[in-house]
């Protein structure tokens, strides 16, 4: 059963500005350690860290709440370059007390934009 849906548009020249102006002050804060060497070892890393920056707020929008924090949730990608959320600390505690027991993301880019949607299930 769907419990929460959530979507997220980021334009990837801002989340570049962003991170060329204020750099770890910024990645660290928002991203895990595993993301930043994920995003950071390709060509265009501003495009990666603009689709995972998207799936976490979309999750939060989701959950319908602003109670989760940005380094608890964290997107990685199977070796087939499929996206999945894994959560941590008191954003896991939170899914489970909801019973949610799968949660799916989808992520795309196109021109100037990243976007992710995220659906919840109990």
């Amino acid at each position: 059963m769907i419990d929460g849906l959530g979507i997220d548009l980021v334009k990837i020249n801002r989340i570049k500005d962003i991170i060329e102006k204020w750099d770890k002050k910024f990645t660290t804060k928002l991203f895990t350690l595993q993301e930043i060497e994920y995003c950071s070892r390709h060509k265009i890393p501003y495009l990666h860290f603009a689709s995972t920056f998207a799936a976490k707020e979309a999750l939060i929008k989701a959950h319908g709440r602003g109670n989760l924090r940005f380094k608890e949730i964290e997107l990685i990608r199977e070796n087939t370059g499929k996206p999945f959320i894994k959560l941590h600390g008191n954003a896991l505690q939170i899914m489970n007390k909801k019973n949610i027991n799968n949660i799916s993301v989808s992520l795309t880019h196109d021109g100037d934009y990243s976007v992710a949607v995220v659906v919840l299930e109990t």
